[in-house]
């Protein structure tokens, strides 16, 4: 308990920092809605003018194009500006995960950590722990934050259901990012640059899937988590692709066992 609370205390000021953040994406992003419903109109024509290839990998050939009331109703703005928040998450989650080891080795107080009588299983569970608990702490200000300030800038009757599932899965996607970086973290400990891992790697499995989405190959969905949780789909059913919450849990727990299987052997660097 006290490794946790030393963990959690640790993030405090990423944690803090990170929810600012969150929160004031959304805010930017909601203050644009009603000025661009004012100018549906001329957006919606600028995106006709788009090439068939570019709608596809920005998500846009799901929606009805025809008429600016209903394509920029405050669920189908929230689903097209939700990568932005996807992609802030995915960073965040492998951000802590990259360093929840390796920051013991850049710092030189990791074979200080193993003088102490405590197993590595529980040395790797508190900082698991204290970064699950950053990130759900950071999703929650982001969801208040969402259902505070859409009165604010949208007369519509807010859909809370479907808005709160979308939000969920910033979670679900940053459990598949925290296990990637938790993993890299483990097996290169000694990196110099955490925030440069952690973006080529986020951004590298960005722009895999927005090729994909291109050419449409629907077997290639499973390499491009992004699209693990499609917004349109869960507007429409309001449920989620079980198949690929059970893909995710696979590769959440796959890494995790894997990274304490690979952080028990492993030589720690002395200073």
């Amino acid at each position: 308990m006290n490794m946790y609370l030393h963990e959690l205390k640790a993030y405090r000021k990423s944690t803090i920092i990170w929810s600012l953040v969150f929160m004031g994406i959304i805010a930017m992003l909601l203050s644009f809605l009603p000025s661009i419903k004012d100018q549906g109109d001329v957006f919606i024509k600028a995106l006709k003018d788009y090439p068939e290839y570019l709608r596809k990998a920005l998500g846009l050939d799901a929606f009805d194009l025809k008429n600016s009331d209903s394509f920029f109703n405050f669920t189908n703005f929230f689903s097209i500006t939700f990568i932005y928040l996807t992609l802030c998450g995915a960073i965040q989650a492998m951000n802590f995960g990259t360093g929840i080891v390796s920051k013991e080795t850049r710092d030189k107080t990791a074979d200080f950590l193993m003088t102490k009588p405590v197993s590595r299983i529980k040395i790797l569970s508190a900082k698991l722990l204290a970064v699950l608990t950053s990130l759900i702490i950071t999703n929650l200000f982001f969801v208040a934050a969402t259902f505070l300030l859409a009165p604010v800038f949208t007369d519509e009757k807010i859909d809370h259901p479907k808005i709160l599932m979308a939000m969920l899965t910033i979670f679900y996607l940053q459990l598949i990012f925290l296990s990637v970086g938790t993993f890299i973290s483990v097996i290169y400990s000694n990196m110099k640059s955490v925030l440069a891992i952690s973006l080529s790697t986020v951004f590298t499995f960005y722009f895999i899937g927005m090729f994909i989405e291109i050419f449409d190959e629907t077997v290639m969905r499973y390499f491009r988590p992004f699209k693990y949780f499609d917004y349109q789909y869960m507007a429409m059913t309001v449920e989620y692709e079980w198949q690929l919450i059970v893909l995710t849990a696979i590769i959440v727990i796959t890494l995790i066992t894997a990274s304490f299987v690979i952080y028990q052997k492993k030589d720690i660097q002395a200073v």
